[in-house]
């Protein structure tokens, strides 16, 4: 990436995109747009636009969409000690706060189906995390939340571009019980 010129620009818009549609910014998201560059030729024009190249069509199309890990210090959803955690030993113990609406609907009290809808919150956030982005320690029963452990940058960009996540904290340990 560091040879690629221009590079980093694509990836912060991008990255500004994913966050405000995850609610990130109060800013309308903005969408890049395309210069056209125009070169004289004796007999004809050549234009080159910076939009990126079709995706080559030996791709796996089952591969999840991966957000880029965006630079140290631009997290909404994440604060730098978990940032900083992950980078000094490789994993991090966090509790991942979840959005579950119904709950403050509910005027707060957790029946039958707030626990339903907690459960499915969790298995949505979840199943877009590889084995190699994250393990479960607890997925609460009555709780928006889930315990585990981050094992990679790209889970921390994951988690922060999930429209589920509102925040992820640092897990200091505890006696909770699901």
């Amino acid at each position: 990436m560091d040879d690629e010129p221009g590079a980093w620009p694509l990836l912060l818009a991008a990255f500004a995109v994913a966050v405000a549609s995850c609610g990130g910014s109060t800013a309308p998201p903005r969408e890049p747009v395309p210069v056209e560059h125009t070169t004289s030729a004796p007999t004809s024009a050549v234009t080159v636009t910076d939009e990126p190249p079709p995706a080559a069509a030996d791709e796996d199309e089952d591969e999840p969409d991966v957000p880029p890990s965006p630079p140290a210090g631009t997290y909404q959803k994440i604060p730098m000690d978990v940032v900083a955690a992950l980078e000094a030993h490789g994993e991090v113990h966090v509790i991942i706060s979840l959005d579950v609406p119904s709950i403050g609907a509910n005027e707060g009290r957790i029946d039958a189906e707030i626990r339903e809808e907690i459960a499915l919150v969790q298995a949505r956030v979840l199943a877009d995390l590889e084995d190699s982005d994250f393990r479960t320690r607890i997925a609460f029963d009555a709780v928006p939340a889930v315990a585990g452990t981050i094992l990679s940058a790209q889970g921390l960009a994951r988690l922060e571009a999930h429209e589920d996540v509102l925040a992820v904290q640092l897990d200091l340990g505890g006696g909770g019980d699901a």
